[in-house]
C-alpha cells in the first residue's frame, strides 16, 4: 500500500499506562506524574531511542514501540513491578499506528494500535496487566523487527527519535475512546405523583422534581417508594452514555364505602296512620 508523504503508518507494540478510577481521584498532579514517568522509564530500560516513542495520553502515558512483542511483554512486566500499590493499568496491544502533521508541525499519532490499547486499558475492571488478542497472537507469530525502527522514525518526522513526554503530542481517538467509556448513563424519570428515589441503596432525592439522574453505567439497583404503596424495583445494566426512560404510576388507596347510616325513627314515625 503507498502511504503519502504527510501520513505513513507502521505496525507497532503499543503499552498503555492508565491510572485506575480510584486513583485518579486525587486529581494530577507533580508526584502522579513523576511516578508515572518512573514506570514508563522501568519499562523502556535498554531500548534504543530510535524504536519507541513516549506520549501524553488521557489519565497516564502510551508507548509505542517497534520492538519485537517479547521485549513489549517483559516491558509491561517491567512496568508493573515498578508500580507497588498497583495503582495503574499496564494493557498491552499490537496494531497499525499512523502519524499525521498538523496544520501547526506537529505530530498526531492515532490509529487502530493506539485506539485498541486505550480501550483496553480503559475497560479493565481489577487487572493489573492486560493483554489483547492481537499482541498474544503477534507475540506467538513473532514478526521480525528489521526496519520497523526506521520507518517509526521517518513516521514521526522527528530525526533523532526521543520521548515526547508532554511536549504537546497527544492522541485524539484514545482520549475519545477513554471518555466516551466513562460516559454515565441517564435515567429519565416521569414517577406520578411522587417517588423517593434510590440506586444501589443511597437515596437520590424525590421525583418530581427530580426528573432525570445521572449515574456510572454498569449493574445498579434501583428502587421507588411512595409511601405505603407497593415499591418499583429494577435491576439495571446500564451502558455508557445509555438514557433509559423509567415511567410508573402510584396507584392511590382505594376509595372508602360509605357505611350504611341507620335511620332515627322519631315518635310519630312508630304509629300507623290511616
Amino acid at each position: 500500500m503507498t502511504v503519502p508523504a504527510d501520513r505513513q503508518s507502521v505496525t507497532a507494540c503499543v503499552l498503555f499506562l492508565r491510572w485506575r478510577e480510584a486513583a485518579a481521584v486525587a486529581g494530577p498532579g507533580a508526584p502522579r506524574e513523576q511516578r508515572l514517568l518512573a514506570m514508563a522509564r522501568a519499562a523502556i530500560q535498554g531500548w534504543a531511542p530510535a524504536s519507541r516513542v513516549v506520549l501524553e495520553a488521557p489519565d497516564g502515558l502510551a508507548i509505542v514501540a517497534t520492538v519485537a512483542p517479547a521485549q513489549a511483554a517483559r516491558a509491561a512486566r517491567r512496568a508493573a513491578l515498578a508500580d507497588a500499590d498497583q495503582s495503574v493499568t499496564v494493557a498491552v496491544h499490537h496494531g497499525m499506528v499512523e502519524a499525521q502533521a498538523d496544520p501547526q508541525g506537529q505530530a498526531r499519532l492515532r490509529g487502530e494500535g493506539v485506539d485498541g490499547a486505550a480501550s483496553l486499558a480503559a475497560g479493565a475492571r481489577g487487572q493489573h496487566v492486560l493483554t489483547s488478542q492481537a499482541f498474544r497472537q503477534a507475540l506467538a507469530a513473532a514478526p521480525a523487527a528489521s526496519g520497523r525502527r526506521a520507518v517509526l522514525r521517518n513516521v514521526l518526522g522527528l530525526g533523532g527519535l526521543v520521548a515526547l513526554i508532554g511536549a504537546g503530542v497527544w492522541i485524539r481517538s484514545a482520549r475519545e475512546a477513554a471518555e466516551a467509556a466513562r460516559r454515565p448513563a441517564v435515567l429519565d424519570l416521569d414517577i406520578r405523583p411522587w417517588g423517593d428515589i434510590s440506586v444501589d441503596g443511597e437515596s437520590k432525592g424525590r421525583s418530581p422534581p427530580v426528573v432525570k439522574l445521572s449515574i456510572p453505567p454498569g449493574a445498579h439497583t434501583l428502587e421507588i417508594r411512595n409511601g405505603n404503596a407497593k415499591p418499583l424495583h429494577l435491576e439495571l445494566e446500564l451502558q455508557p452514555g445509555e438514557v433509559l426512560e423509567v415511567k410508573h404510576v402510584f396507584a392511590g388507596p382505594p376509595p372508602t364505602r360509605p357505611g350504611r347510616r341507620r335511620q332515627q325513627r322519631g315518635l310519630l314515625d312508630r304509629f300507623k296512620f290511616w
